[in-house]
């Protein structure tokens, strides 16, 4: 009998008594944990746990009672829910903007009595890659007042040999690339057209090498500094008041 652990009876001489049944259950626990997915290639040596992050558990157990549960993982980034009843649940977390899962998000499963069950979470936190383009006024390959930063130019972004995003620089010669997954990326800039001026040339100072910055984006990745520096050299006597009258670009 459901719920029964005892029996009263009177024996009486001859008269058999019960059947006398006992049922039981062994309540589960659902525990796991969640990491941070530092190359977003599933769990691997070196990907950490997360603290205070939410997880949560919903169904309905054995009994027909709902459940909606909620915890936090621990200061190990693990967490546990205790004591369910068998029946059917979702345990699942919440995606805040800037992460991907790199597992599910949610699994379900029918709990029975005595199996524990075990559910991982994982996630990559999206990258950001900017920089500036600027007019290297004296020639040193860093960004230094009084120079400024040139609008407009293209910055191009490269993943698997393939331009996968484009951009153009701001007013203050800004760009940023947000939201990037794990991957080897490199940027470049598409330096500007002489064409229309053959007594204009256009040489880059920074970054240094063959002129890409090559990053690779793991989970958190935060790049501010990829700038490009660039010298202007006119040739045949040009001026100063020349360059500043037709590129519109100031040596201040």
């Amino acid at each position: 009998s459901d719920g029964v652990t005892s029996y009263d009876f009177t024996a009486e001489s001859g008269v058999d008594k019960g059947p006398f049944d006992f049922l039981n259950l062994q309540p589960i626990s659902v525990s796991g944990c969640k990491y941070n997915d530092y190359n977003g290639d599933g769990l691997s040596a070196g990907d950490a746990t997360i603290a205070g992050w939410p997880i949560y558990l919903e169904g309905t157990d054995g009994q027909g009672d709902d459940l909606a549960l909620s915890t936090e993982t621990g200061d190990d980034g693990c967490y546990a829910f205790e004591d369910l009843w068998p029946g059917s649940y979702t345990v699942f977390e919440d995606t805040p903007d800037g992460w991907i899962n790199t597992t599910a998000s949610s699994f379900d499963f029918d709990a029975v009595s005595g199996e524990d069950q075990t559910f991982d979470f994982l996630n990559f936190e999206l990258g950001t890659i900017c920089g500036m383009k600027y007019l290297d006024l004296d020639h040193s390959g860093a960004f230094n007042a009084p120079e400024v930063g040139i609008e407009g130019i293209t910055i191009q972004l490269w993943l698997d040999g393939e331009v996968v995003a484009e951009t153009t620089t701001d007013g203050g010669g800004s760009f940023c690339f947000t939201d990037l997954g794990p991957g080897d990326y490199r940027v470049g800039e598409v330096m500007p057209d002489s064409e229309d001026n053959p007594y204009m040339v256009w040489a880059q100072t920074e970054p240094g090498g063959d002129g890409f910055y090559d990053i690779t984006v793991t989970s958190g990745t935060d790049v501010e500094d990829a700038d490009f520096g660039n010298v202007c050299e006119y040739t045949g006597g040009l001026t100063w008041g020349y360059w500043q009258t037709h590129t519109g670009i100031s040596e201040k």
